[in-house]
């Protein structure tokens, strides 16, 4: 990723070698990657079982944060669409025992329908 596009907030869609690589070690024998983006530096990643937030923390980034997040432990969802002055969807997802959701910041470059068909068919 470019300067430019850090600076922009490009949302980059990952490839599967791409995910591999980020999460390797943290994935189940039987576990599928299906869909990764690229989010500025962090990175989220959906499988067939679970959501993987990897957060690169500090200014360097060495310090990284590994989120695993069940599917079952979503309540529900929502994806908020950019207004006029902002540009980002907003994917809020409210896990059981937390009172306020996790949220992301997407760019408005991805396909926010099909983000929204991969995390409705697991959930229910």
């Amino acid at each position: 990723m470019s300067f430019i596009e850090e600076m922009m907030g490009v949302t980059l869609e990952l490839n599967q070698e791409e995910m591999e690589e980020k999460i390797v070690d943290f994935l189940l024998e039987d576990e599928k990657l299906i869909k990764g983006y690229q989010i500025i530096r962090d990175i989220l990643i959906f499988t067939d079982k679970r959501i993987i937030i990897v957060d690169y923390i500090g200014v360097r980034g060495r310090k990284i944060e590994y989120q695993m997040i069940p599917y079952k432990k979503i309540n529900r969802f929502t994806i908020e669409t950019p207004g006029n002055l902002d540009t980002d969807y907003t994917l809020k997802l409210y896990i059981s025992g937390f009172l306020e959701p996790l949220e992301k910041q997407i760019k408005k470059d991805i396909d926010i329908y099909e983000l929204n068909r991969i995390l409705f068919s697991h959930i229910i």
